[in-house]
C-alpha cells in the first residue's frame, strides 16, 4: 500500500446507515385536499370537465404530461406510436411502402422526434446547412463565459457546488479542445483532393462522405463526463438569463409551421441509415428532388424554444452513457441536469437525476464516511478536522443532494434514495476551505444556514411523522395533547430568528420581504419550518368547527386570544365531535401558524425581477399554492378569520397567481393550481384574476 492517506481507501470500519430523516408517508402539500374545510372550499374547482381530481393530482398530472423530447418537439405521448402510425398513413404519397421507403423516415413523420443533433442538416447533394429549428451549438470564447458568468450568478450563487477556482478550469480545458479539434478539421478539409477519379464523379455522392460543397462540420465535442458537465454549465447558464416564461413545448397536434425543414440529421442518424450507408441513393419520394413537402413542416423544435436546450440535449446524450460513472463529476453533472430540469418546472425529470445523483454519491462516500461521521463534529456543525478538499467536495455535493431530493419529497410523495440515511453522519462544509476554493463569504454564509435549516425541517418531517403516528396510528394530523406540546416547543426551537441564523440574515417577523435571493431563500426556509409544524393547530381547529356545523350550537369564543380585526358574528354548530375542543394554547399556535403562512407566502415579493430563479420552481409554487388553501379555509372559519384580514390575502392571491403566470406550462400539474387559486379567488372577493 502507497505511504500517507489515500482517499480512495477505506479508512476505518463501514458506518451502519440510519434511518431516513424524511418519512416516505410523511404530510404533504397534497395531503391538505383531505381537510374537509379545504375540500369543501375547493371541490368544485376540481372538475375539469369528465376529470375530477383528487389529493394525488399533483404526481398523477406530471405523469402524464410526458417527457420533455430533446429533439424534436413537444412531449413524448403515451400514444405516441398510434399517433406516429397515423401521421404515416396520412401523409405518405401512393406507393411509398415499399422499397426501403423507410430511408428517409423523417419526412414521413412531421411528428417524429428525428431532427438534427448538431444543429446542421444534409441536403440532398450530401452538404451541410443550418436548420431554422436546431440551434448551432455556440462555442465562442464571449458567449461561453457569459453563460459560465451566469450559471455562477444565478445557481452557485445558491449551491457552490463546483469549486469557483475549478470551474474556470474545466471550462478553459473544454474550449481549447474544441478549438484544437476545430483548427484540425479546417486544416484537414483544405488539403483534400479538389477532383476525384472519372468513376466516381458519375455516382451520386454518399450521404455520409462530405461532397467538394460540403461545409465545415459543426463544432465536435469529445464525448466525454467532462464536457458533459461543461455543456450543463452552458445550459444553466443560457436558460438563467432568459428573462420571460419559457414556451411551451408545441405537440405534434397543434398549428404547424413550414419553417422547419425535415431532412437528415446530421449527428445522429435514422434508423435506415444506421443499416444502410448508400441511403442517398435508395429509392426517394417523388416531392423530396423538388424540396417541397405535401403539407406544412412540423412545429418548431423544442430546442428552437426552450433556451439552453441544444447544450444540455447533448450533455444528458453523454450522461446515458455513462450511468456507471461514479466520480465527484458524474455526481456534479447529475446534479446539474435536475438543476436544469427545475428550471423548467419538470419536477419527475429533475427528481429522476437528482435521484441518480445522490446514489451514485453514496457510493462515491462510503469510503470516507468513517472520517467524516464523528458524532462531536457532525453535532456540533462543524467541519471534520483535518477536512481535505476532496471531502470538503463531498459534503458540499452531500448537503446539495440532500436539499434538492427532500425539496422534491416535501411536495410529492416519491421514495427517496440512500442518501437521507446518512444524513446524520455528514458534518457541515468547512468555510475556511471553500474560501480557499474560491467561494463568497456571503455565498457560502448562505448555504450553510440552508443546511442548518434543510436538517431541522427533515427533523420536523420525521418528528412529526412519529408523533401523529403514535397518537393515531395512521399518520394523519391529530389534536394537540399535553404530552405533545413539549415536542412542538423543542422543534419551534429550531426556527427562531435569533437562533441559528446568522447576523447577515437575521430579520424580524415584521419586516418587509427581503430584497436579495439570498436573504428571501433564507426566510422563506425558515417560515416553511414553522408552517410545517404549526399547521396542525390551524388542521384542528378547522376540522372541529367544521365537524360542529351540523346542527345548531355555537362555537365557543376563545375569548382570551388577541384577534387582528373583528369579523363575522358567532356561528351555530354542533358540540357533537370526535375531535376534542380545542384549548387556548390551540388558537395561540394557531395564530402564528397563520403568520407563518402569510409570511411563507410572500417571502419573495420583495425582489425586484418577477422572473426571479430558484432551484425548485414545481416546489415553490406548489408550497405557495397550499399556503394559500390553509388561509383561505382559515380565513372563511368563524374563530381562526380574525387572524387574517382581507386585504392582505386579497394581496397574497394577486401576486402568487401572478407568480404561476411566469412559472406554469399547461399540461403541468401547476396549471391545475393556477386554475384552483383563480376560482377560489373568485369565490372569496368576487372578481377574477386578471392576466
Amino acid at each position: 500500500m502507497g505511504k500517507g492517506n489515500r482517499h480512495d481507501e477505506y479508512t476505518g470500519l463501514p458506518v451502519v446507515p440510519g434511518q431516513p430523516t424524511m418519512s416516505h408517508n410523511h404530510t404533504t402539500t397534497s395531503s391538505l385536499l383531505n381537510w374537509n374545510s379545504v375540500r369543501q372550499l375547493i371541490q368544485h374547482h376540481l372538475q375539469d370537465g369528465e376529470n375530477t381530481y383528487n389529493e394525488s393530482f399533483p404526481l398523477q398530472q406530471e405523469q402524464k404530461r410526458g417527457v420533455l423530447r430533446l429533439y424534436g418537439h413537444g412531449e413524448d405521448s403515451p400514444h405516441e406510436w398510434a399517433d406516429m402510425e397515423t401521421s404515416l398513413k396520412q401523409e405518405v404519397a401512393p406507393g411509398v411502402h415499399g422499397n426501403n421507403s423507410y430511408a428517409d423516415v423523417s419526412v414521413l413523420t412531421p411528428a417524429s422526434s428525428w431532427t438534427p443533433v448538431s444543429g446542421r442538416t444534409r441536403t440532398s447533394a450530401g452538404t451541410l446547412r443550418d436548420s431554422s429549428n436546431s440551434p448551432l451549438l455556440e462555442f465562442s470564447e464571449d458567449k461561453v463565459w457569459m453563460y459560465v458568468q451566469s450559471y455562477e450568478d444565478n445557481i452557485q450563487n445558491m449551491h457552490p457546488l463546483i469549486a469557483p477556482n475549478d470551474l474556470k478550469t474545466y471550462v478553459r480545458q473544454f474550449l481549447d479542445n474544441v478549438q484544437r479539434v476545430e483548427s484540425n478539421t479546417r486544416s484537414q478539409l483544405t488539403k483534400r483532393p479538389t477532383s476525384r477519379n472519372t468513376e466516381t464523379t458519375r455516382k451520386r455522392p454518399r450521404v455520409s462522405e462530405p461532397s467538394q460543397t460540403s461545409e465545415l462540420p459543426g463544432p465536435l465535442v469529445d464525448r466525454s463526463i467532462h464536457s458533459g458537465l461543461v455543456l450543463l454549465i452552458l445550459s444553466l447558464g443560457k436558460v438563467c438569463l432568459c428573462r420571460t416564461r419559457i414556451p411551451d413545448p408545441l405537440s405534434a397536434s397543434e398549428p404547424i409551421t413550414s419553417d422547419n425543414p425535415v431532412v437528415y440529421n446530421a449527428g445522429l442518424s435514422t434508423p435506415m441509415d444506421s443499416c444502410n450507408s448508400n441511403s442517398a441513393s435508395l429509392q426517394r419520394l417523388p416531392y423530396q428532388e423538388g424540396g417541397r413537402l405535401p403539407t406544412p413542416a412540423h412545429p418548431k423544435d423544442n430546442m428552437k424554444l426552450i433556451p439552453g436546450l441544444e447544450y444540455f440535449a447533448i450533455a444528458t446524450d453523454i450522461l446515458g452513457n455513462q450511468l456507471g460513472g461514479t466520480t465527484i463529476k458524474h455526481v456534479y453533472a447529475s446534479i446539474l441536469a435536475g438543476f436544469y430540469y427545475n428550471q423548467l418546472g419538470r419536477v419527475l425529470e429533475a427528481y429522476s437525476h437528482i435521484h441518480h445523483a445522490c446514489c451514485t454519491l453514496s457510493i462515491l462516500i462510503t469510503p470516507s464516511l468513517s472520517r467524516l461521521s464523528d458524532s462531536r463534529t457532525v453535532q456540533s456543525g462543524e467541519a471534520v478536522p483535518g477536512t481535505s478538499l476532496r471531502d470538503n467536495q463531498l459534503i458540499f455535493a452531500f448537503w446539495t443532494c440532500v436539499q434538492l431530493e427532500s425539496d422534491i419529497l416535501a411536495e410529492l410523495p416519491l421514495p427517496p434514495s440512500p442518501i437521507l440515511q446518512y444524513e446524520n453522519n455528514i458534518p457541515y462544509p468547512d468555510i475556511r476551505l471553500a474560501k480557499v476554493a474560491g467561494f463568497n463569504d456571503t455565498v457560502i454564509l448562505s448555504y450553510t444556514t440552508q443546511v442548518y435549516l434543510r436538517r431541522s425541517l427533515n427533523e420536523v418531517h420525521n418528528t412529526l411523522h412519529d408523533l401523529e403516528t403514535s397518537q393515531s396510528g395512521q399518520g394523519r394530523p391529530v389534536p394537540s395533547s399535553k404530552n405533545s406540546l413539549p415536542v412542538i416547543e423543542s422543534l419551534l426551537g429550531h426556527f427562531k430568528a435569533d437562533q441559528g441564523i446568522p447576523e447577515r440574515f437575521r430579520f424580524h417577523r415584521n419586516d418587509p420581504p427581503a430584497t436579495d435571493i439570498l436573504s428571501a431563500r433564507v426566510r422563506a426556509k425558515f417560515w416553511e419550518g414553522r408552517v410545517i409544524i404549526l399547521r396542525r393547530f390551524i388542521s384542528q381547529i378547522l376540522e372541529y368547527n367544521y365537524q360542529c356545523s351540523a346542527t345548531t350550537s355555537t362555537v365557543p369564543d376563545p375569548g382570551q386570544i388577541p384577534y387582528n380585526h373583528e369579523r363575522s358574528p358567532k356561528r351555530t354548530v354542533s358540540r357533537s365531535t370526535n375531535n376534542a375542543a380545542p384549548d387556548i394554547s390551540s388558537y395561540a399556535y394557531a395564530q402564528e401558524g397563520i403568520l407563518a403562512l402569510i409570511e411563507s407566502t410572500k417571502s419573495f415579493h420583495g425582489l425586484k425581477d418577477d422572473q426571479f430563479i430558484v432551484t425548485n420552481v414545481f416546489g415553490t409554487a406548489h408550497a405557495q399554492w397550499g399556503n394559500l388553501l390553509v388561509l383561505s379555509a382559515a380565513y372563511k372559519d368563524p374563530t381562526l378569520g380574525r387572524f387574517i384580514q382581507g386585504d392582505v390575502l386579497r394581496d397574497l392571491f394577486s401576486k402568487t397567481i401572478a407568480f404561476f403566470h411566469t412559472v406554469t406550462h399547461r399540461f403541468s400539474a401547476l396549471a391545475i393550481d393556477l386554475r384552483i387559486l383563480k376560482g377560489l379567488e373568485k369565490d372569496l372577493f368576487g372578481f377574477r384574476h386578471e392576466e
